[in-house]
């Protein structure tokens, strides 16, 4: 089984991204990528590994988020 799992990444709004854990760590292939464009961690499981029908799979993380704001200018909105 392939999985991909989102991961915050560095960008206007976050900063001093971290990742702390993936888990199942064994299965991790790629570790996420804080500067990329997209944040992911890619895991793959076999089959036989995941009992009972049931996979946990969890991530840790912190980030500092900023405020964004954006002026919008209501002469310049179409309908």
């Amino acid at each position: 089984m392939r999985i991909w799992v989102p991961a915050p990444i560095e960008s206007g709004s976050q900063s001093d991204v971290a990742i702390l854990s993936v888990e199942p760590a064994q299965y991790v292939r790629s570790w996420p990528d804080t500067s990329a464009d997209i944040g992911h961690a890619y895991l793959e499981i076999p089959l036989a590994d995941v009992n009972g029908g049931f996979l946990n799979i969890s991530t840790q993380f912190r980030f500092t988020q900023h405020e964004v704001r954006f002026v919008i200018d209501p002469s310049k909105v179409e309908n």
